[in-house]
């Protein structure tokens, strides 16, 4: 209720600039935030853990209260008091620790790693890992201090979305392009009065109801501060974002982010990926652009038909369906398939902005919408931090900084018509960078020659928009019953495509007969592990419940089993009986039945 009152206080209208509204919003929210609820300094005298709570606290103060008070007089009656306040205190831990696990299951499925749960469980037991990143080796030498890490892990991220990478012809083409449209950085006039509308408050409050609680950017500004803010309050936050819509101006803090991630080789800069974090008060707005933007796309049909990312109503089961299904024609009609499988190479850090806008100005998106997305793209820059340093700031040349809300968008956009100029006798299939063709028939030579112009003009549409496909990574796959896998010679930037006999496509493992052994050996080993993980729980006080045992077999064993079970449930009985398996060792670590429980009576059990 303070901080609405102090931000009740701000008059809009004495801001000329948006960086200067921007900027007062942003003060009164920190401080407030650090008047009320204090800031710390982010080290802590004992181990924390996450079922921590006050009631737990305010049990162990009563306990410890009561133990100095037996000490001081060896009463009996004070040493009753004692055990039931120690009794209290396991009870309420008890309870503690099973609400922090019930809410732990609640939020994991399916893409939830195991190597997270385990994480959750030594943390629940009071274990935790040292953070520190390790001498990051850069330039033939190993850097050591916080801020030569941080220097160096930027400069890394900052020469991948440099345009030095890029070929002569993408170059000429690019130059090419912007002789052709000249005027793609003026701002648009044209405006939409269905889309260039100011934001209303039910629009900021939709937009606040999908976040998620994750990390702030620099500005510390959490989206809980904004959410438990009166009507009145958002409402000023509100007219900054339409200040912001009708001057086509982002303020500078908002396109300024950076922070890495782990890699697999964590002494080597070149595997960690930077994850932007900018202000959570810009990825609203960010958030309720995109809503905007979507609905355009969808409501006049702007997207391919074949484009499944990101978008309502669609799921990664289409494509997979759709290559299935003409796989399992040419079976029945002794043909084959050959399909090919593109790697983009750096596709959201290389996306080029001004191609971008290109796009954008074709599909007829402009007006407000224009000028905001022109503006969101120009002077990003990043840095990172390591410990409590900070490396320099660095511009971004190329790219949409990835963990923005509007990325995705934006990049089913610039590659919507990536196959635009194939043959449509040809199938094919898009999720965002991931693409793919195929051609079946019986004449082998007729399918490679009808493959081999569509990679061709994949190709040149890349060459003609900045993007590149890896030939290491892009491979072919014949999907035929033929005893001997046929040859099929594919070539990208003059290079030989490397043929495989099997496929990971979207999550699935596809071999070249579809029998989906593969696949279904792949599942069996992920839900094996889950299986471990059951059995760890069984062995304690906050996990062993059947509930709390029944939501980790559902998020990550059922939903594994679930995933692409349209596709694979062709396979043979003796591959799919693997999967019954690992279901009922499950079953029986839920309900604690024995060996010689009969499965279906199990299955009643566990409901």
């Amino acid at each position: 209720m303070f901080c609405s009152v102090r931000l009740q206080s701000i008059k809009p209208d004495r801001f000329n600039s948006v960086d200067y509204f921007n900027a007062k919003v942003t003060e009164v929210l920190h401080s407030t935030a650090v008047d009320i609820i204090g800031k710390g300094s982010g080290v802590g005298r004992c181990r924390k853990v996450p079922w921590w709570s006050e009631d737990c606290k305010m049990a162990i103060q009563a306990r410890n209260k009561a133990f100095k008070k037996v000490k001081a007089t060896f009463c009996f009656n004070d040493m009753v008091a004692y055990k039931k306040a120690q009794a209290h205190v396991r009870r309420v831990v008890r309870q503690a620790k099973r609400q922090q696990w019930q809410q732990f299951c609640s939020d994991i499925g399916r893409e939830t790693q195991i190597s997270d749960v385990w994480g959750m469980i030594r943390r629940m037991g009071g274990i935790r890992r040292e953070l520190t990143l390790p001498a990051i080796r850069y330039d033939k030498r190993f850097m050591i201090s916080n801020k030569d890490k941080a220097e160096a892990l930027a400069r890394t991220f900052v020469r991948v979305h440099s345009s030095a990478s890029l070929t002569p012809e993408a170059r000429a083409a690019r130059e090419d392009f912007l002789k052709q449209h000249p005027n793609i950085h003026e701002r648009k006039t044209d405006f939409n009065e269905a889309v260039d509308v100011p934001f209303s408050l039910f629009e900021l409050r939709r937009a606040l109801a999908r976040v998620r609680a994750t990390s702030p950017g620099k500005d510390e500004i959490c989206y809980k501060m904004v959410e438990c803010l009166t009507p009145e309050a958002q409402g000023i936050i509100l007219q900054l974002y339409n200040k912001i819509w009708e001057a086509g101006t982002i303020p500078m803090t908002w396109k300024h982010s950076g922070f890495a991630s782990g890699g697999h080789n964590k002494c080597e800069p070149t595997s960690y990926r930077p994850i932007a974090l900018t202000s959570n008060i810009g990825k609203v707005m960010e958030r309720m652009v995109t809503s905007r933007l979507t609905y355009v796309l969808e409501s006049r049909k702007l997207l391919s038909c074949h484009q499944s990312g990101f978008r309502k109503g669609k799921t990664t089961m289409d494509p997979v369906v759709c290559l299935e299904n003409e796989i399992r024609k040419a079976q029945a009609n002794k043909e084959q398939v050959n399909a090919v499988f593109f790697d983009v190479e750096k596709a959201y850090d290389m996306l080029w902005k001004d191609g971008l806008l290109m796009k954008l100005e074709s599909i007829g998106i402009g007006g407000r919408m224009y000028n905001w997305v022109m503006d969101f793209l120009r002077d990003r820059s990043t840095e990172v931090r390591v410990g409590s340093s900070h490396s320099s700031a660095y511009p971004i040349e190329n790219g949409t900084p990835q963990g923005s809300v509007c990325s995705p968008i934006l990049f089913n956009i610039m590659i919507n018509d990536v196959f635009s100029g194939v043959d449509v006798s040809l199938g094919r299939s898009l999720y965002a960078d991931d693409g793919a063709l195929w051609v079946r028939g019986r004449n082998a030579g007729v399918v490679q020659a009808k493959l081999q112009a569509a990679v061709c003009t994949v190709q040149e549409w890349g060459n003609r928009w900045g993007f590149h496909f890896s030939v290491e990574k892009t491979q072919v796959v014949c999907f035929s019953k033929k005893r001997v896998n046929p040859k099929v010679n594919i070539f990208l930037y003059g290079q030989s495509i490397k043929q495989v006999s099997g496929i990971r496509f979207l999550g699935v493992w596809m071999d070249r007969k579809l029998t989906y052994g593969e696949h279904i050996q792949r599942v069996t080993t992920k839900c094996k592990k889950a299986v471990n993980v059951m059995r760890c729980l069984v062995g304690s006080s906050w996990g062993a419940s059947m509930g709390a045992l029944r939501h980790i077999y559902t998020a990550l064993i059922r939903s594994a089993l679930d995933y692409a079970c349209i596709a694979y449930g062709s396979a043979a009985k003796s591959h799919l009986q693997k999967l019954d398996v690992v279901q009922a060792q499950a079953l029986r670590l839920c309900c604690g039945a024995f060996k010689t429980s009969p499965v279906p009576a199990i299955q009643v059990e566990v409901s």
